[in-house]
């Protein structure tokens, strides 16, 4: 029930439907390339908009991630290819949209690259994560600011636990969570 009245609340217009604009307002959230690649994650059937179904799945699925979970997706967001990989130009893609910077900081992509391959694969990015996080921190940023205004923190501390229970098999896949 309180996600339903979380919901009403961001939706000022009272449309039924929660823009990207709303949403950013309501968390008090910058609004990043990054964040706006979120969203459209978020928004199932590419309407622009989400519904009270794509905010109670969406916010269940992000608030829930662990860090290897949160880097997982981050991954896929910008591995447009599907290869499996960041190539150079995905990874500072990734960097430049997360920290909303024309240019990242070439230490930081050499220091990913851990073994100097050009490409970056999801070990790789979760080990610097795991070590780091402050590495994708606006999107752990972003998920505490939603945690706390839906539920609180520790009822999604507790529901993280839960899908590790239920759900560790699909999370470890090759496959994205979301499916």
């Amino acid at each position: 029930m309180q996600v339903f009245e979380e919901f009403l609340e961001i939706d000022e217009d009272n449309s039924g439907s929660i823009s990207i604009e709303e949403l950013h307002t309501w968390l008090g959230f910058t609004m990043t390339k990054f964040s706006q690649r979120g969203f459209w994650i978020l928004d199932l059937d590419a309407s622009g908009v989400l519904d009270f179904g794509e905010f109670l799945f969406g916010v269940w699925n992000f608030s829930t991630y662990d860090a290897a979970l949160l880097t997982k997706v981050a991954f896929g967001i910008f591995d447009v290819d599907g290869s499996g990989k960041l190539e150079m130009a995905e990874c500072d893609a990734l960097l430049r949209m997360v920290y909303n910077v024309r240019t990242p900081d070439p230490a930081l992509v050499k220091r990913i690259d851990a073994n100097g391959d050009g490409d970056i694969s999801l070990e790789e990015l979760v080990k610097v994560v795991e070590v780091d996080n402050y590495l994708l921190q606006p999107a752990f940023d972003l998920q505490r600011a939603l945690r706390q205004r839906v539920c609180g923190v520790r009822y999604w501390e507790i529901e993280t636990r839960r899908r590790r229970d239920y759900f560790s098999a699909c999370d470890a896949a090759s496959q994205s969570s979301w499916e």
